[in-house]
């Protein structure tokens, strides 16, 4: 395992794609840093550092997607994996090498946002304004969040041979997710109470009615566990710094990474490689 790792993390610091997301992750962070102190300057809006710091976390299921399917087809195509198993590794190790590398990349480059933005930030916008505790379970369920997105698109990669494939299938899968979540968050954004208006005597009066849109009960239970459980919903709810259950968050993504990693080690012990 240990010789698996040191070949796998010396190709990925070899590896060009590694590098253009690590400066991706990073123009993006000095973008939002220019794009708050603009509105400082032009507004006088007092942006604080909480509201940028996990915006990252939008990102992490396209980077993850576009990451892994790359990377670990790059193996499919070239031989890679099919020589490994040549020269007497098991499978189990070899995909959970994968695993550990491809999460390692995702997470130096959140690495390189987040210091980027600090260094910039700090300066301007001061230190982190909400409680310490809240911000570090945040971070917890982001690291967390990467690991969960690369464990599916690693599992996807593993098993198609074919790199473009594997690329489009994930940039979908990526796109369907997000696409869910904010579904499921617009509905439980639903206001209780609507204001409708209705003539009386000739005039508009103004007045407050249930919203029909308004989801309660089991429905609603239902709706934030989907938003809490699906990596997606979690990313909208880092992005805002606002993340509900935060302690639910971390059980999910741990609990669905062990999963993930489980049934694709099975199926690629399965997997005939061509």
């Amino acid at each position: 395992m240990n010789n698996l790792l040191h070949a796998d993390f010396r190709r990925l610091l070899r590896d060009r794609l590694f590098w253009v997301l690590t400066a991706v992750m990073a123009i993006w962070a000095i973008i939002l840093f220019l794009n708050h102190y603009s509105d400082k300057i032009r507004y006088g809006e007092q942006a604080s550092l909480d509201s940028m710091f996990f915006s990252f976390a939008v990102l992490t299921g396209f980077a993850s997607a576009a990451f892994c399917s790359l990377f670990t087809g790059r193996e499919h195509s070239d031989g890679i994996l099919r020589n490994k198993i040549i020269i007497g590794c098991s499978r189990t190790r070899i995909y959970l090498s994968g695993f550990l590398t491809c999460a390692a990349a995702m997470l130096l480059s959140t690495f390189a946002y987040m210091a980027v933005l600090c260094v910039l930030g700090i300066p301007v916008f001061g230190l982190f304004e909400g409680d310490p505790g809240g911000l570090l379970l945040i971070f917890a369920a982001s690291a967390l969040l990467n690991l969960v997105h690369v464990a599916l698109f690693h599992l996807v990669s593993m098993l198609n041979s074919s790199k473009s494939a594997s690329a489009i299938i994930c940039m979908a899968l990526s796109l369907l997710l997000l696409a869910a979540a904010s579904l499921l968050l617009q509905r439980l954004a639903q206001p209780e109470l609507i204001q409708q208006v209705q003539m009386v005597d000739g005039s508009p009066v103004v007045s407050q009615a249930a919203n029909p849109k308004y989801l309660t009960g089991s429905t609603r239970i239902l709706y934030q566990f989907f938003v809490d459980f699906l990596p997606s919903g979690q990313a909208l709810q880092i992005a805002s710094a606002q993340v509900a259950h935060p302690i639910q968050l971390l059980l999910y993504s741990s609990g669905v990474t062990v999963l993930l990693n489980l049934i694709g080690i099975y199926l690629f012990n399965r997997k005939n490689l061509k």
